[in-house]
């Protein structure tokens, strides 16, 4: 039985309404022959939210929200929501983020483009962890929050992508056990989407994944110190569904992490620990405006 708190639900149903009415009020207000903006937006239920192959919600269903808007002249812009857990964002639930950029064709088939990217985790905070159970007491606050710049190539369903983060990486730092700043963490990712030729309605996706840390992670109470590069994947179908079901959409993914145990990741609210990173399957269900 999938359970989630009424706080949590009604945050992300206030950013999932505000995000729709984004993407109907500004077609809206667009009544030429020619659109300068095309709008996309969706609201779902996910199983697990795995991100960069790391589970972001302790195992747990999510709701999900996400809006994306592309100009004739090139500029895309969009935002995202979802709820999280605690365990790993102490003080917050919730995680919203933003970008803008531009992309430009090389060809029909080609394109190239650059995004910045602000992630941004509202009321959680490295100083709400409950103290020395799996991190040191911090000395002052330590933000989550995430600045990181995107370059990326789209070829036909081929799409390779480098980000480069401006801040530290998700809070990765000393307090947190780090040899320094994570500032200048990279990730890079390779994705595939092709949908079917015969349906039309089935698409295929994949990605590789992976992280590359500027620093290395000092293992709690050892003084031993790795490597917390580390690779992840996901491979799954999606359906889109046609007649008095137009504009849902069902997900099923198999995700994990490779290269670094994530087996006893600590809770950062208690003495729990979970694998994060362990091969999952996440079921989706979307609805597409």
């Amino acid at each position: 039985m999938l359970i989630l708190s009424r706080s949590l639900l009604r945050r992300v149903a206030w950013a999932a309404l505000s995000f729709i009415i984004l993407g109907y009020a500004a077609p809206a207000a667009e009544e030429s022959a020619e659109k300068s903006l095309e709008w996309s937006g969706s609201v779902g239920v996910f199983s697990n939210y795995i991100a960069r192959g790391l589970s972001q919600s302790w195992g747990k269903p999510v709701l999900q929200a996400e809006v994306d808007a592309a100009h004739k002249s090139g500029f895309i812009f969009g935002a995202f929501a979802s709820s999280l857990s605690r365990n790993l964002y102490p003080g917050g639930h919730t995680e919203i983020d933003a970008w803008v950029g531009y992309e430009y064709p090389l060809s029909e088939e080609m394109a190239v483009s650059v995004e910045a990217f602000y992630y941004a985790f509202p009321k959680a905070n490295i100083s709400k962890a409950t103290c020395g159970v799996a991190i040191p007491c911090p000395s002052r606050p330590h933000s989550f929050n995430t600045a990181q710049v995107r370059v990326g190539t789209t070829w036909h369903g081929v799409t390779l992508r480098l980000d480069y983060s401006l801040t530290d990486y998700f809070a990765d730092s000393r307090p947190t056990g780090f040899a320094g700043s994570t500032r200048g963490t990279m990730y890079w990712e390779l994705n595939f989407k092709q949908a079917l030729p015969r349906t039309q309605s089935w698409t295929l996706m994949s990605h590789l994944g992976a992280t590359r840390f500027p620093v290395k992670y000092a293992i709690a109470g050892t003084g031993i110190s790795q490597n917390p590069n580390y690779w992840d994947w996901h491979a799954g179908v999606a359906k889109e569904f046609k007649g008095k079901l137009m504009g849902w959409r069902a997900s099923l993914l198999g995700a994990g992490a490779l290269g670094r145990s994530f087996d006893s990741t600590p809770s950062l609210i208690s003495v729990r620990s979970k694998d994060l990173g362990k091969p999952v399957l996440v079921l989706g269900i979307e609805r597409a405006f």
